[in-house]
């Protein structure tokens, strides 16, 4: 008898085990899902940032060109009033 009270502690720790197991898993699958929908929305916005990045690429380029423009012409200026 003392052998099927161990046997029926360890099948009742087993489920309980188990039950635990599912709960984990029905967690997994909740948090699952919520990634799944994020990486539905970022692959959505994924051009718009691309686009975003080119066009701070472009100001960006734009803003050094003109900087260096205007150095240039500062230097001539400088340069022709020595003269």
């Amino acid at each position: 008898q003392s052998q099927d009270e161990t046997n029926l502690q360890l099948c009742k720790e087993l489920t309980d085990s188990i039950g635990l197991m599912m709960e984990k898993l029905e967690e997994m699958k909740l948090r699952s899902d919520i990634l799944q929908e994020q990486c539905k929305v970022f692959v959505k916005l994924k051009p718009s940032v691309s686009q975003q990045a080119h066009w701070k690429n472009i100001k960006t380029k734009v803003l050094i060109g003109v900087v260096v423009i205007v150095l240039v012409i500062i230097a001539v200026i400088i340069w022709l009033s020595v003269k």
